[in-house]
C-alpha cells in the first residue's frame, strides 16, 4: 500500500518513509532497489551546444531555459519564488527569498503556473510550450548525458555532492538561492538537492519526484533515486523545474513518445 504523507511535516514523513516505503510500481520500472530508476541509455542528441533562451514573464523577471536536446528545453534553475509571484500573485512559501526555489506548492498549482506561463505572448513568441519534465527527461538532464548518478561537470569530472547540492549535511536546514553551487556539464543548477522536483510521470502511489532536497540524506541525492507523492501534497522540501518543447513539436518528447515511464 502507498504511504499517505500529511501535508504539515514533510521532513518527518520523508525520514520515516525512506526506511519503510515500498513503491507500488511495476517491477520492470525499478532498478536495484525500491527507489531506483534504471539509467537512461545516454544522450540521444550526442555532442551539441546547449544554448540558453531567456523568456520574460514579467517586468524584470525571466525564465532561462537550456536546450538539452534538439527541440527540448529544461529550466536552467528551479522555479523561484520571484517567478512564482510574478504569475500567481501568491506567496505560499515557508522559506522566504526571491531567488530561492518556489516550495510548498502542490502539483495542481504547479500546473496552473505552467498554464499561465504558456498563455503569455512572450512565451508564445519564443516558440516554447512549458510543461513538467518526464522522469526520463529529468534524469538525462541531471546526468548531463553521462551514466553517473551525480552527473558530470563541464570538465568531465564527477563532482563531490557538496559541490552541486544543498542537502541535509550542508543546507543548514533551509533552501538556498538557486544557482549558487556548480552547474553540471549542460549548465543546469541544483539538479540535486535544494528542493525535490516534480516530474510528469506517474506510478501507483502518485507522481514521481526526483533529486533530493535540503532535508534529504546524501543517499537520496542521486539521479536514479525516485519517490512517489500524491498530487495534493505540498511541503517546504518540494518544488519544480520547467521543461519545454518547441510549439511545432507538441507531444514528441526527447524519447520520441513523451519520454516517460509509468504513464
Amino acid at each position: 500500500m502507498p504511504v499517505i504523507f500529511p501535508t504539515t511535516c514533510f521532513a518527518t514523513a520523508l525520514a520515516v518513509s525512506l526506511a519503510t516505503l515500498v513503491v507500488a510500481a511495476p517491477t520492470q520500472e525499478l532498478g536495484t532497489g525500491n527507489h531506483e530508476h534504471p539509467s537512461p541509455a545516454g544522450n540521444p542528441a550526442g555532442e551539441m551546444a546547449h544554448r540558453v533562451v531567456a523568456v520574460p514573464i514579467a517586468e524584470g523577471v525571466e525564465i532561462e531555459m537550456v536546450e538539452a536536446t534538439n527541440g527540448f528545453f529544461i529550466g536552467k534553475y528551479e522555479v523561484t519564488q520571484e517567478q512564482w509571484k510574478a504569475l500567481m500573485k501568491t506567496s505560499p512559501f515557508n522559506l522566504i527569498g526571491a531567488k530561492r526555489p518556489a516550495e510548498h506548492v502542490p502539483w495542481y498549482d504547479a500546473q496552473e503556473f505552467i498554464r499561465r506561463a504558456n498563455a503569455l505572448e512572450s512565451v508564445q513568441s519564443a516558440g516554447l510550450r512549458f510543461r513538467l519534465p518526464t522522469e526520463d527527461e529529468w534524469e538525462l538532464c541531471c546526468r548531463a548525458g553521462s551514466t553517473n548518478d551525480l552527473g558530470i561537470l563541464e570538465s568531465g569530472e564527477v563532482p563531490a555532492l557538496k559541490e552541486v547540492a544543498w542537502y541535509r549535511a550542508t543546507s543548514d536546514q533551509a533552501t538556498h538561492e538557486v544557482g549558487t553551487l556548480k552547474p553540471n556539464a549542460w549548465g543546469l543548477y541544483d539538479m540535486l538537492g535544494n528542493v525535490l522536483e516534480m516530474c510528469d510521470t506517474f506510478v501507483f502511489g502518485g507522481h514521481i519526484i526526483k533529486g533530493g532536497g535540503w532535508f534529504s540524506p546524501a543517499t537520496s541525492c542521486r539521479a536514479s533515486y525516485r519517490f512517489p507523492l500524491f498530487t495534493y501534497n505540498h511541503h517546504d522540501d518540494l518544488g519544480f523545474r520547467l521543461a519545454a518543447d518547441m510549439r511545432n513539436e507538441k507531444g514528441k518528447g526527447i524519447m520520441g513518445n513523451g519520454g516517460g515511464r509509468g504513464k
